[in-house]
């Protein structure tokens, strides 16, 4: 569970910053993600891997926005792919 949400909140991530919002971001996600899983009772192992996947996720997440970004730029029509400005219609 958490490192689906990681992955949409990496995507969203890239959608607006650069990629040095990773790092407060893996952070944050580790931390986030280590309360959860201790409150749910996980001994260490299970809690390890969660942990690598949850940070795994946000970064794959990350790439997949950041991939994205170009093309959802494009397609809202402010921009060709030559960077020329669109004539308003």
């Amino acid at each position: 569970m958490p490192a689906i949400a990681s992955l949409l909140i990496g995507a969203a991530l890239a959608l607006r910053f650069r990629f040095l919002v990773l790092i407060p971001a893996t952070i944050l996600t580790l931390i986030v993600t280590l309360v959860y899983l201790i409150s749910l009772g996980y001994s260490a192992w299970p809690t390890t891997l969660s942990l690598i996947a949850s940070v795994t996720a946000l970064q794959a997440g990350y790439l997949c926005g950041s991939v994205a970004t170009p093309y959802l730029r494009r397609r809202q029509g402010g921009v060709r792919e030559r960077g020329v400005p669109t004539k308003p219609e």
